[in-house]
């Protein structure tokens, strides 16, 4: 009997060490630079030989269906996203919006006012389209440009312009955001009979969302004074920038209304796909003229050719924005499959916590496994909700709802993650110039907003 017990738990420390080889391997993999496409099944690879898992069943079957689940649940997003955001950007309304708030607010500021305005408009312009429905992957290569073009203007020091980037962040998971945190919520509580919304936990997620947003606002603007003070300028180190100056562009508010009415129509229909939807066809219909009717070979085409090469442009893009989503899920549904897995969520179950605080640590550790967050909240939903049923719990559904959604945006952005590799490589910054802001904008930041929301939750239970 003691042989046996040793054995078993031998072979967990197997799994174990598996595990830890497989998501390390991943990591610094991942951070040099290979692909995920083929990194992700070979450390899946990994951990079902150490997991004593036949390795072709996990990666045909397993792998392959954790892909899936998360596939079906984030199609309409990424795909409607990508198209939405490549349409909004060529028909000029992500420029106008942009450079309106600039030219108004920074342009004519000088010295520490002209950076604090900077950092205010990215903020600002992010939330809109974050809240508007384009896809927080997407913004990057929609945004990239004006991000640079107003961080020339202020002349803020380039290594901070990957910070820049990840102002998006603070709204990810807000209440109403058309984005595959409260998306995949939603769907994982509804796969165990729970409904819910993506308004849900409004109070407490708003509260967050500010908490993030103002930590971050005033640590960039003190460390990007601190940076000039120090001699240092801003530089493009022959990154060519297309800025779409001398092109009519259209008005702001008619460039804002696409955005507006996705979240409106998400709120009130839940529905992605006919909220992006409408708000394609909303931002042709309204903005088509401003496009430009010129192809890559510089010969003039129609506009109906215009508007079709734009949508075409957007889905190309989609398969990688897509992919880099479900890939991880794929690794992430692998390591869940294991016995040795099984030992990590014994061990949450014997967290003596409030519940909201082990949402918290459940959703934070996978995410910082996985890089996903979609596969982070398919494996935390029902781990929460069993340790919910154990205690003998009424679960708060508002509170769980957001919660789960603003955990997910915690440790996603580890060093290695796809996102924080493409916008320093698009800088041209290194990982020692350019992280610590990233870090502390997505990650600490979220962390601090989310454990906030949840202890609004558990002070205040009626809150929604």
């Amino acid at each position: 009997m003691l042989k046996k017990k040793l054995l078993g738990r031998i072979t967990l420390g197997m799994g174990l060490l598996g595990i830890i080889i497989g998501i390390v391997l991943f990591f610094v993999l991942a951070y040099k630079g290979w692909s995920t496409l083929w990194v992700a099944p070979v450390c899946a690879i990994i951990v079902a030989l150490f997991n004593q898992l036949d390795p072709l069943q996990a990666v045909t079957q397993i792998y392959v269906t954790g892909m899936t689940e998360v596939f079906l649940q984030l199609f309409s997003l990424i795909f409607m996203g990508v198209v939405f955001g490549k349409v909004y950007a060529e028909t000029g309304a992500a420029a106008s919006i942009a450079t309106t708030l600039s030219n108004k607010f920074v342009v004519h500021r000088e010295g520490d006012g002209q950076v604090k305005a900077a950092v205010l408009i990215l903020i600002i312009t992010f939330g809109l389209f974050t809240m508007g429905g384009i896809d927080g992957f997407v913004q990057i290569f929609t945004l990239f440009p004006i991000v640079m073009i107003i961080a020339e203007n202020s002349d803020i020091p380039r290594k901070y312009v990957p910070a820049l980037l990840c102002l998006g962040a603070p709204f990810m998971a807000a209440p109403g955001a058309p984005q595959h945190n409260n998306i995949m919520t939603v769907a994982a509580l509804g796969m165990k009979g729970i409904e819910t919304s993506p308004v849900a936990g409004v109070i407490p997620g708003i509260v967050a969302v500010l908490i993030i947003v103002t930590l971050s606002y005033f640590t960039l603007v003190k460390i990007i004074l601190k940076a000039k003070a120090n001699g240092e300028h801003f530089d493009k180190d022959g990154i060519h920038i297309h800025s779409g100056e001398g092109n009519e562009l259209p008005k702001f508010w008619v460039a804002l209304i696409p955005l507006l009415v996705v979240f409106v129509l998400f709120v009130v229909t839940h529905e992605v796909f006919i909220a992006v939807g409408v708000g394609i066809i909303l931002t042709i219909l309204l903005m088509f003229k401003y496009m430009t009717k010129i192809d890559m070979f510089g010969n003039e085409i129609t506009i109906g050719k215009t508007i079709v090469n734009a949508i075409n442009n957007g889905s190309r893009e989609y398969p990688y924005a897509i992919i880099s989503v479900v890939t991880p899920a794929g690794f992430a549904a692998v390591v869940t499959a294991t016995a040795a897995f099984g030992m990590i969520v014994g061990m949450f179950f014997g967290l003596p916590f409030n519940i909201f605080i082990v949402a918290i640590i459940v959703v934070s550790v996978v995410v910082a496994v996985t890089s996903s967050p979609p596969a982070a909240i398919f494996v935390a939903i029902p781990i929460i909700l069993e340790m919910i049923g154990i205690r003998g719990m009424i679960p708060n559904v508002p509170g769980i709802t957001r919660v789960v959604a603003l955990a997910a945006t915690t440790f996603e952005t580890l060093p290695a993650n796809g996102f924080v590799l493409l916008i320093l490589g698009m800088s041209k910054i290194s990982h020692k110039e350019g992280y610590l802001p990233v870090f502390l904008v997505t990650v600490a930041y979220t962390l601090v907003g989310t454990i906030v929301a949840a202890l609004l939750f558990i002070f205040f239970p009626g809150l929604a």
